[in-house]
């Protein structure tokens, strides 16, 4: 694999791409010289003219396929509930998308990209460590598994994502399933248990992937907040409320402090915070109208610190076991540091070291995303997914310092806002979650890199120039161009 990071294999410009036809260099002349950022030539400037990909036929194909394997999931699920059978959109999207990115010729169009990289990294590790696992065979199916359904989403989504319409349009295919989803929860939802699940569901029947789910979805529907439709305001903004009383209804106490976290981030990145107070005020008005009592005291139970004593209930006795099985996953990062447990195998070991002690405890998971890569694929394995999950948040940062200083890329700047409190969500629920080989990470790594890519035609050169010396610009001409 080591061909794909040559920099003739890295720099190549796909085969597929329409480029403007080669023209004769200009002669040397005042007129042509670049002036510094700031200082307006005397003789004026050229204005930028953007160039963006058109994407061709192949390419608009795999775009299709890629909205289709974005929401391929709850599609399945709700054909599961009315059919008793899924609508195996995964399985024929999931086949004929790498095709068309591969005749396309974009398929290692993420490969230019760090993040690309240290996600390439991060599955090779998971491949390495597969013999030294402490159950090869079963470590071999969750990777396999992994490989072939939510680890290529990134290169999927940096390959079929050209321009920024095509980053507009992933947008609203994504906050298609965020209604869904919201759909779901009123005609299937049960929190007769005291917390809002969906019983019977492949993918939503744990509150907390529930409440995940939901919250990345309110990051995209932002999107429609920041619009400057009217319109698309309060549909964004009904769905934000609706979203945000469900999640309390979860009683996840992960989600409740990541959307505690992503409005500090808010408002700490963003310039009318105002709006956004406001907002947040209304929905802690009416929240008591909705959330009940047990779940109230459910959140409740994030700073409190119970020991064995006064563990009464099932809340109290969860977050005892949670904080055990954080003790473990240390303990066995620190004496499997290279290869860990295996792949999916740190419930099987934390079972099977219980029953040789005699005693009495479940096959659970880290409750930790971190601790579930370090854990169970060593510190390698912890370092590649860091690398990935904190160059996408890198990425959508600077993006979005970048274009919110041009009024032309008002919408760019949305997006990049978007994606990175999503990020700021995920990196944040995820410290009392494990799902390092879920689909959220890659979709939303990849369309940072498909935005960045799309957005960076859009910059005149000058205004490239200066921010090869400014941290939270982008970094270089040629990285951008790529």
């Amino acid at each position: 694999m080591s061909r794909f990071f040559q920099a003739s294999s890295v720099e190549r410009e796909p085969r597929s791409y329409s480029t403007l036809a080669p023209t004769k260099p200009p002669a040397l002349s005042t007129e042509n010289l670049e002036e510094p950022l700031g200082r307006p030539s005397p003789l004026g400037a050229r204005k930028h003219q953007p160039r963006e990909i058109q994407p061709n036929a192949i390419q608009r194909i795999a775009f299709v396929l890629l909205s289709v394997y974005v929401v391929s999931n709850l599609v399945n699920d709700w054909s599961n509930r009315f059919f008793g059978e899924r609508a195996f959109l995964s399985l024929i999207s999931g086949v004929l998308l790498p095709i068309a990115c591969l005749v396309a010729g974009t398929a290692l169009r993420g490969l230019r990209f760090w993040a690309g990289r240290w996600w390439l990294a991060f599955l090779g590790w998971a491949i390495v460590s597969i013999p030294f696992s402490h159950w090869p065979g079963g470590s071999f199916g969750i990777v396999q598994e992994f490989a072939l359904k939510n680890w290529p989403l990134l290169f999927y989504v940096a390959a079929a994502v050209l321009t920024l319409v095509q980053c507009r349009q992933l947008f609203y295919v994504i906050i298609f399933g965020a209604i869904v989803v919201i759909l779901s929860c009123y005609f299937f939802g049960d929190a007769s248990s005291g917390r809002l699940l969906l019983p019977n569901s492949i993918f939503f029947d744990n509150p907390n992937d529930l409440a995940l789910q939901l919250l990345v979805g309110v990051m995209f529907c932002a999107y429609l907040l920041l619009s400057r439709n009217v319109l698309k305001q309060i549909f964004g903004a009904i769905l934000i409320g609706v979203s945000i009383l469900l999640i309390l209804k979860t009683g996840s106490r992960a989600n409740f402090l990541s959307v505690i976290v992503c409005l500090i981030a808010g408002l700490i990145v963003i310039q009318r915070k105002m709006k956004l107070l406001i907002f947040v005020g209304v929905v802690l008005l009416i929240a008591p109208i909705f959330v009940s009592a047990s779940q109230w005291s459910r959140l409740v139970y994030i700073v409190w610190a119970p020991d064995e004593e006064s563990a009464t209930d099932g809340d109290l006795e969860s977050q005892i076991q949670r904080t055990e099985l954080v003790k473990k996953a240390v303990v066995y990062t620190a004496t499997h540091p290279v290869f860990g447990l295996g792949p999916g195998q740190f419930g099987d070991v934390v079972w099977a070291d219980a029953k040789q002690q005699g005693i009495r405890f479940g096959s659970f998971g880290t409750h930790n995303t971190y601790l579930q890569a370090a854990s169970e694929m060593g510190i390698p394995g912890l370092i590649f997914y860091l690398g990935t999950l904190f160059g996408a948040l890198s990425m959508s940062l600077r993006l979005y310092r970048r274009a919110i200083r041009d009024s032309r890329m008002s919408d760019v700047a949305s997006m990049a806002l978007c994606l990175f409190l999503a990020l700021v969500a995920y990196s944040f629920s995820t410290l009392f979650h494990h799902v390092a080989f879920s689909r959220q990470l890659p979709t939303l790594a990849g369309l940072t890199v498909a935005l960045w890519a799309a957005a960076s035609s859009q910059f005149p050169p000058e205004s490239l120039k200066s921010d090869v010396q400014n941290p939270w610009g982008l970094p270089t001409s040629r990285t951008l161009t790529k």
